[in-house]
């Protein structure tokens, strides 16, 4: 019952924070294009265009699934989905604005390049609070995960693989630091990621780099997230981490135990690590 009483709450607040902001962002248009404060002869366009843009908007979010978002969880697949909600929404209000005002008496003004100054205004007025809320809950909960750290200093470690699963270890890490886990590197064999950032960490270069990368940030385990990798990969790569001294982890969820290609494991222990979870792998 808590489930379905918090979902319209949240909406409402956002869809509250729409009307407000919409209005801001119609006025604002008008004053950059007019570059005066008093809209003067284009005070009925603006009222139609505003009302418009509160009454179509809204139905276009709703219709498009956007008040149907967690935005603590908003990445660009979210800000995607709002962007061309928002230019549905304002082709739509342009369009109509368009075509009404012939129609009002006195004709009044509606500047044509309104709907392009709005459009822009509006994508800032919508995803703000959006994303304002997704870095505040995104604080919040790296002051409490904090809170409840442990004494001793985050243990940094390398990420084998710089592709989806290394940066969703990464993200995880990032927003859980009471795991006690810094990731300080990735280590990838594709050339065309090296010397980039993925989540604000740098790929330090393939996996021959490893010793020098362990040396350099001192290192006592590296995190394999190659789920597609053959097990003679897997194999070289426990290899190089034994030969380094540090300890090789591998996703739980990749299967190495079950195909005829995959490494062999010799000691399993499971670390909880936010949504995933490793298991140690020796050299066979």
């Amino acid at each position: 019952m808590k489930l379905l009483v918090a979902r319209p709450l949240r909406n409402r607040y956002l869809l509250v924070s729409d009307f407000c902001l919409l209005v801001v962002a119609a006025y604002a248009s008008y004053v950059l294009r007019l570059e005066t404060l008093d809209l003067g002869a284009h005070w009925p366009g603006f009222l139609l265009f505003t009302a418009l843009a509160l009454v179509i908007t809204p139905l276009v979010f709703r219709r498009a699934g956007v008040y149907s978002r967690y935005w603590r969880y908003a990445s660009v697949e979210e800000l995607l989905l709002l962007a061309g909600a928002v230019t549905i929404a304002v082709l739509l209000v342009g369009a109509i604005s368009l075509a009404v005002v012939q129609f009002l008496p006195g004709d009044p003004p509606l500047p044509r390049s309104i709907p392009l100054i709005f459009l822009l205004l509006a994508l800032v007025a919508t995803a703000g609070p959006r994303f304002a809320a997704r870095l505040a809950a995104r604080a919040i909960g790296r002051k409490r995960s904090n809170g409840r750290g442990t004494e001793h200093p985050p243990q940094p470690v390398l990420i084998m693989g710089a592709g989806d699963a290394g940066a969703m270890i990464v993200r995880e890490l990032k927003s859980n630091p009471h795991l006690g886990l810094e990731p300080v590197g990735f280590l990838d064999d594709d050339l065309g990621k090296h010397d980039v950032k993925i989540h604000g960490v740098p790929v330090l270069g393939d996996r021959h780099a490893l010793p020098d990368a362990v040396k350099k940030y001192q290192v006592r385990q590296v995190i394999i997230a190659m789920p597609t990798a053959r097990g003679v990969e897997i194999r070289d790569i426990v290899r190089i981490c034994d030969e380094a001294g540090v300890q090789a982890r591998i996703i739980r969820g990749i299967r190495i135990t079950k195909a005829r290609n995959r490494a062999k494991i010799t000691k399993r222990e499971n670390h909880e690590a936010g949504a995933f979870r490793l298991r140690v792998l020796r050299a066979s």
